[in-house]
Formats: structure tokens, sequence, C-alpha cells
């Protein structure tokens, strides 16, 4: 079973959005990968990116 663990380094200093938006990034990797679907930066992992209106990562030209 995957477990989230955040930086406290590296989200020191940020906003609480920023920390939320960090948290449900990693939560979407663990949905993917609990319906037994490829779990990395998937097409349908920017899908579902958008529907929390956020991306932390380039969305590649296709998708924008």
């Amino acid at each position: 079973m995957p477990v989230i663990r955040l930086s406290k380094n590296l989200l020191a200093n940020e906003s609480t959005k920023r920390i939320s938006e960090v948290l449900f990034h990693e939560m979407i990797h663990i949905w993917l990968w609990s319906s037994k679907k490829p779990w990395g930066h998937t097409q349908e992992f920017h899908e579902k990116a958008k529907t929390f209106n956020f991306s932390l990562i380039a969305l590649p030209p296709e998708l924008t």
C-alpha cells in the first residue's frame, strides 16, 4: 500500500493552498494505483488534476 509523505523542508514556506495541491497531486497517483491503472503522469492523471482545477506539472500540448 502506498504512503504519502510530504517533505516538511520543501513545504515549510508554502501556502496552505500549495500544500493542498501537492497532497491532491499525490492522492491522484494513489487513486490511479488502487484502480490498477498506470499511475504516472498519464492523460488520465492530467484529466483528474483538471477536476481539482490545478496542475503541478506542465500539461502536454495535446491536453491544453
